[in-house]
């Protein structure tokens, strides 16, 4: 050893790869950070996994970039934690990605920040997914934007609980479809609310039907309307009854009318007041008979008077006599007149007095010749005079 620390910097410059090799690890440990420095790529070469296993932390972090890209990936992976973390921002950018992936679970584990914020994209799809999956939440939280955008959909699908919590908003923003792919439902329900807020709509196109149903109620309702409003037809469809009970007003005003056109029944039956009365008249207008035929009477009566304008006879054809009587008047008098000829006569039969006395004489004199002959004796014993009035004489004959 002591000839060793004899050498000069150009002295050791001068060994070759099979000398470097020749070298015991007592003389690799007595190398001085100065003659380390020194080290070209052509006695990297000869550095075997014992010997650089051997290496000091300190005199490790000396080494050119050329030397660190030199390094076999079998020598690579015979460092030590702490001589991992003993690499400088230089020389992890200079790794390449077999030495990337020939990290192990257990370097990765103990990877420090200023390590892991210095892996380029490139770099970090290089890993494997076992390695990354080791990855300390410290180490995640770390990593640049670049880097977890350069992550794939196979990657992102090993990453933990924690590690999916620990992303902070800037990372969250910079992922793409193809990172938010490989997440599973169980992985989404873990992410912060102000994560999922972050997403952009390129991402949050890219979760699966699956993982879109893992998303609890606070993270749906964390969603801006431009998130809501970017989701796919299929991906609204998927909305569970759970998700859709939870929306806030914020959420559902951004429906579109393509998009409430794909939700199930049973979703839209659950959908909670304050949400419904939040729709546009647009996405009420995209409703067909059967979804308008899942309301409850409790979002038939949350209508307003706006959305009722807008309805069509297709949707009101698909209420029943209950849903009908819980028409509030003001909505059914709002209703254009090609609309209310779409209440079936079981409807028209169920509609209260006050019903009846709150339609306008041209809604009366467009119900149809059926409509009319539905009417209850004690719906017409109780018209008003403008109901009455609005009467032609072929419906009077119906009557």
């Amino acid at each position: 050893t002591t000839d060793v620390a004899a050498f000069s910097n150009s002295g050791l410059q001068g060994l070759s790869s099979t000398q470097v090799a020749a070298l015991g690890s007592a003389q690799v440990r007595a190398l001085s950070t100065s003659q380390a420095s020194s080290l070209g790529a052509v006695q990297a070469a000869g550095l075997s996994s014992s010997l650089l296993s051997a290496m000091e932390s300190n005199d490790l972090a000396q080494l050119s970039q050329a030397v660190v890209t030199a390094l076999s990936s079998t020598a690579v992976q015979s460092l030590a934690t702490a001589q991992v973390n003993a690499l400088s921002s230089a020389q992890v950018q200079a790794m390449s990605g077999p030495q990337m992936q020939a990290l192990t679970a257990n370097q990765l584990a103990g990877m420090g920040a200023l390590q892991a914020s210095s892996l380029s994209a490139f770099q970090a799809r290089s890993l494997t997914t076992i390695s990354l999956a080791a990855m300390n939440t410290t180490a995640v939280a770390a990593m640049g934007t670049s880097a977890v955008a350069g992550l794939s959909s196979a990657q992102m699908g090993a990453l933990t609980t924690a590690q999916l919590v620990s992303l902070t908003v800037n990372q969250s923003a910079a992922l793409t479809a193809v990172q938010t792919r490989g997440l599973d439902a169980t992985q989404v329900a873990v992410l912060e609310t102000r994560d999922v807020a972050s997403l952009s709509a390129d991402a949050l196109g890219g979760l699966t039907t699956t993982a879109l149903q893992g998303m609890q109620t606070a993270q749906v309702n964390s969603l801006t309307q431009a998130q809501f409003a970017a989701l796919s037809p299929t991906q609204v469809e998927a909305l569970t009854p759970s998700q859709m009970q939870g929306l806030g007003a914020s959420q559902a005003a951004s429906f579109s009318a393509i998009q409430t056109a794909r939700l199930t029944s049973t979703s839209l039956a659950s959908l909670n007041t304050t949400a419904v009365a939040a729709l546009t008249t647009v996405a009420v207008s995209g409703l067909n008979s059967s979804q308008f035929a899942a309301m409850t009477t409790a979002q038939l009566v949350a209508l307003t008077v706006q959305q009722s304008a807008g309805l069509s006879a297709d949707e009101l054809s698909g209420l029943s006599g209950t849903q009908a009587a819980a028409v509030q008047s003001q909505d059914l008098r709002s209703v254009t007149e090609t609309a209310l000829s779409g209440l079936s006569t079981s409807a028209v039969q169920s509609l209260l007095t006050s019903q009846v006395n709150a339609l306008t004489a041209t809604q009366v004199r467009a119900l149809g010749a059926a409509q009319v002959a539905s009417l209850t004796a004690t719906q017409a014993q109780n018209l008003g005079t403008t109901q009455a009035g609005g009467f032609s004489a072929a419906q009077i004959s119906q009557l």
